[in-house]
């Protein structure tokens, strides 16, 4: 691979980061939102910046909050487990270095380090954006969450 070409691609996986991590965003202020719906009714933007946005909320307990709210909405079924997993490999994409390995002088390959592990990063990114796509429809199914969504 040669010098531009392993420019321009460190540039895609860059741009690919910052697509992830805003589609993240977005999952987690859904999560919010149905939090905010179970616990007060409706959506309560103080209730959510200064709660569920706090320093200290981070999103492991964002989502134990979320699993309680599920179990108190049993007609809502959500893959908690694919969640957990798209969290897994958001965590890897944001921060996993990026390197490139070499044979002979040459670029030959560009992967994730992460954990002490190689890690392809085309396959990263697709069962990201896969989980992401079942994970944002389930959310936008919970009850008040669409509807709230279409008033924005």
């Amino acid at each position: 691979m040669k010098k531009e070409e392993l420019e321009i691609r460190m540039g895609e996986i860059k741009s690919e980061r910052g697509r992830i991590v805003t589609n993240f965003a977005y999952i987690e202020n859904l999560i919010k939102m149905a939090c905010s719906l179970h616990y007060l009714g409706k959506i309560d933007q103080k209730f959510m910046s200064e709660v569920l946005e706090d320093d200290y909320f981070n999103f492991g307990l964002l989502t134990h909050i979320f699993q309680k709210v599920l179990t108190k909405n049993p007609s809502f079924e959500f893959p908690i487990g694919k969640l957990f997993e798209l969290s897994k490999h958001r965590n890897i994409i944001a921060h996993a270095q990026i390197k490139a390995y070499h044979e002979n002088g040459e670029v030959t390959d560009i992967r994730f380090y992460h954990g002490g592990e190689r890690k392809e990063i085309g396959p990263i990114f697709s069962r990201y954006d896969e989980l992401s796509k079942e994970i944002r429809e389930k959310l936008n199914l919970f009850p008040g969450v669409e509807q709230t969504l279409i008033s924005l």
